[in-house]
């Protein structure tokens, strides 16, 4: 708004030299802002305003791969995580049904609705695989995914286990095999990601599912380990989930060496220096 743009002329005009940096975590991001009817009049404040940065804001950081944002050039950074101080998970010892981890703030754009909707789908067809999915968090999509759940009639096969610290989570992730990252980015106009879920799942050794390309898949030892779905409104086909877990785990000799070229991957990959390498070249330049 017009505040922020006064703020920063004021920056500008007490030192010529500073080096203004502003942070973007999701472009575009006018659907996200508007998914509230009365968001509308912050969205116009916005795009009046916006037009008008690149007078302040020498670099924008995002996690796209744009090369300008509102005419001012951008630095791209990746979501990081602090892999050093979490552990990887441990294999699981006795293992009845594949088991599909969703850990987030359940919003409309995660789509797990498409996942529910899938695992029904799988089951009418006749299939015979005992399957779990473990929703780990709250949000304003949960209650819509509760009553699906019941109106699907799968009470059997999806637990809701509500917000859960740390050390809970990880013990979720133990008895898991696949973590699942958004599968509604589109509702959002949002065709390439780095979402931190990825980053937890890859540290403690999860492979994924994700219904959007990550940034992570230009990794050749990480890609193997992510399945990715189409990034529109069909419904996720489970066939493919148990043909991914049965390369990853049935015809792999140990699960041990999968979780920790994983971890290494994510150690390598993910952590936080190497995240914000283009932004720490910059300001030393500058």
């Amino acid at each position: 708004n017009v505040f922020f743009l006064i703020f920063l002329k004021n920056v500008k005009k007490n030192n010529h030299n500073t080096k203004v940096v502003m942070e973007i975590p999701t472009y575009p991001y006018d659907k996200e802002i508007i998914k509230k009817r009365t968001n509308y009049t912050l969205l116009i404040k916005d795009m009046i305003t916006r037009k008008r940065i690149n007078r302040y804001v020498d670099r924008i950081t995002v996690v796209g791969n744009e090369k300008e944002i509102f005419g001012v050039k951008t630095i791209k950074i990746l979501n990081g995580y602090n892999v050093i101080e979490t552990r990887k998970r441990k294999p699981r010892a006795e293992i009845k049904s594949i088991n599909l981890v969703a850990a987030a703030m359940f919003d409309y754009w995660h789509g797990y609705d498409r996942l529910i909707h899938g695992l029904r789908e799988y089951y009418d067809k006749g299939g015979e695989q005992e399957i779990t999915l473990f929703f780990v968090g709250e949000g304003p999509e949960k209650n819509k995914y509760m009553k699906l759940v019941n109106d699907l009639c799968l009470h059997e096969h999806i637990q809701f286990l509500g917000l859960l610290e740390k050390a809970k989570i990880l013990e979720v992730y133990d008895n898991s095999d696949i973590g699942v990252c958004s599968l509604g980015a589109y509702r959002k106009d949002l065709f390439y990601s780095c979402e931190l879920k990825s980053r937890e799942y890859l540290t403690v050794g999860l492979p994924i599912i994700t219904g959007v390309r990550l940034d992570v898949m230009d990794n050749d030892k990480l890609n193997k380990y992510i399945l990715e779905f189409p990034n529109d409104d069909s419904v996720i086909d489970f066939d493919e989930i148990i043909g991914f877990y049965e390369k990853l785990y049935v015809h792999n000799d140990s699960s041990v060496s999968m979780i920790q070229e994983i971890r290494e991957c994510a150690e390598n990959e993910l952590n936080m220096s190497k995240a914000l390498s283009g932004l720490i070249e910059y300001l030393r330049e500058a």
